[in-house]
């Protein structure tokens, strides 16, 4: 998929271009769809268009600010006398996570993207668990 513009390179759209303009739905969220794949189409309207020989918008322009919680660590020390009883001097729990929620406005695209294209690796959400013993 290419965040910028609907079938690019004979790609597919995703679902909410379902409420895209047709005449019998003229009040729809997204503009008209075509297939033709030249820069004069109304999937290629970019704002600042008028550099291309188009009108420009700004209907493509979003907010991307964003809000993710990147590293979380929790943890535990056991210092319980019934550990000492079996040799244990120290019991440690943990758990670590990374990329765990990201709250954006924007669909589909990674906020921290730096592809303008949408073709990249998404941040994956890593899970951690262990423990540590000392003896």
């Amino acid at each position: 998929q290419n965040a910028g513009f609907a079938f690019f390179n004979g790609g597919r759209v995703t679902s909410e271009w379902l409420d895209r303009w047709t005449p019998d739905h003229p009040d729809a969220k997204y503009p008209r769809l075509s297939t033709n794949a030249t820069a004069t189409t109304n999937n290629y309207q970019i704002p600042g268009g008028p550099a291309y020989g188009l009108g420009g918008n700004s209907f493509w322009i979003e907010d991307a600010s964003y809000l993710r919680l990147k590293n979380v660590e929790l943890a535990y020390t056991f210092r319980l006398p019934v550990l000492t009883k079996i040799g244990i001097t120290n019991l440690r729990l943990y758990a670590t996570g990374q990329n765990l929620v990201t709250f954006c406005k924007l669909h589909n695209v990674d906020p921290e993207n730096t592809n303008g294209s949408g073709w990249y690796y998404p941040a994956q959400a890593v899970y951690n668990f262990g423990f540590n013993l000392q003896f």
